[in-house]
């Protein structure tokens, strides 16, 4: 998913405009993104956007998400001090480490979180006896292709198992009412894993129906890129949510948690080149630049999109390295453009998401500096 081409900022400009490594957020290119999702989920009955704050942290990012009527879903306090400080209204939550104390933050914050297992089952008992309506997380299987990265496991180890005896009887025991039902399954990657959430979400609703919210999670980047699996995907989802209606008499709210899909593309990475070599034999240059895919963008596909100065010369076959000494530190890999210089500037797309929320402390170097682009203004937006 990304904006038209006709929105994109003028990248080369704004690298001059910072000092390298940084990382620069184009608002326009978020609220694009929220508004196609928006457009593509109207097929879903009482959808909403809930971004996952772990994707990203900055506030000039959530701000301008908060500004979109974006959600926010969290997985820890400080991911929940960013939402509130930003704005974004509902939250939402789940994580399997959550205790006492961070429950009464949450709850404080007006998030009802989704219950991970039985011991937080207990512990929301114990920390809130007069508060009996609960959220829980349902344990999602593990798709074939993903389990031989996963130690062979069928079922994922968050959430619980809605089948199991135990839990009703817990539930039983301690008073409660589930009224929000929340499943991840990973990648939601084509239609048949979208209709597979909606065929469990139907099977819970009809143990708990008490339910008012459904959340399906996230996930959504690989379905994206193929328009008709995105129709389809979206199609199946929202069959299963109106039989759900149907059956509890009443229309749910759903919740989808986007993070990738909508922050990858919105930013990009400002780096300074340190050094150029072509060792004998190679067919590709390497460019080696002053910040680290390997402390940075480990899970990022990215591409070259602009340097600074343009140059004139035929295009060259070039790799861009990481400033690591780590040996598989690679940036770019294949990109066609001119030979650059040590001084130039690249700018490097797929730096909007799961970067500096997730980076690295490598070699101690800090962590790029973090701008956003809105209404033609450049501002500083690194969390702190």
């Amino acid at each position: 998913m990304a904006p038209p081409a006709a929105s994109s900022p003028d990248w080369r400009a704004l690298a001059l405009e910072v000092d390298p490594p940084a990382i620069i957020y184009d608002a326009s290119a978020l609220e694009a993104a929220v508004e196609e999702l928006h457009a593509d989920l109207t097929v879903v009955p009482g959808a909403e956007l809930a971004f996952a704050v772990k994707a990203n942290r900055s506030p000039g990012v959530l701000r301008t998400l908060a500004r979109a009527g974006v959600g926010a879903d969290v997985a820890s306090v400080p991911e929940l001090r960013a939402a509130q400080a930003a704005g974004m209204r509902p939250i939402h939550a789940t994580a399997p480490a959550f205790g006492a104390v961070d429950l009464k933050d949450l709850v404080a914050a007006g998030a009802r979180p989704d219950l991970d297992g039985m011991t937080q089952l207990r512990t929301w008992s114990t920390a809130f006896p007069d508060d009996r309506q609960i959220g829980l997380r349902i344990r999602a299987p593990v798709p074939p292709v993903e389990r031989e990265h996963d130690g062979g496991r069928r079922w994922s180890r968050f959430g619980v198992d809605v089948a199991d005896p135990a839990l009703h009887e817990a539930l039983a025991e301690l008073g409660l009412e589930v009224v929000q039902l929340h499943i991840h399954a990973g990648e939601m990657a084509n239609p048949e894993r979208v209709a597979l959430i909606g065929e469990v979400l139907e099977a819970a609703t009809q143990l708990f129906p008490g339910t008012m919210l459904l959340n399906v999670g996230g996930g959504l980047a690989a379905l994206y890129g193929d328009d008709e699996r995105v129709g389809s995907a979206w199609t199946a989802l929202g069959a299963s949510v109106a039989r759900i209606g149907a059956q509890l008499g009443r229309a749910p709210r759903v919740v989808v948690e986007p993070g990738m899909l909508v922050a990858a593309m919105a930013g990009v990475l400002v780096t300074e080149v340190r050094a150029v070599e072509t060792p004998r034999g190679a067919e590709a240059a390497t460019v080696t630049v002053d910040a680290s895919a390997w402390a940075l963008m480990p899970w990022s596909v990215a591409r070259v999109l602009d340097a600074v100065p343009e140059r004139s010369e035929a295009p060259s076959l070039v790799d861009v390295a990481g400033s690591s000494c780590y040996e598989r530190d690679w940036l770019v890999i294949g990109a066609r453009c001119p030979l650059p210089r040590p001084g130039d500037r690249l700018v490097i797309s797929a730096a909007g998401a799961y970067v500096t929320s997730m980076a690295r402390n490598v070699h101690g170097v800090p962590l790029p500096d973090e701008w956003i682009l809105d209404g033609g203004r450049l501002e500083r937006a690194t969390f702190t």
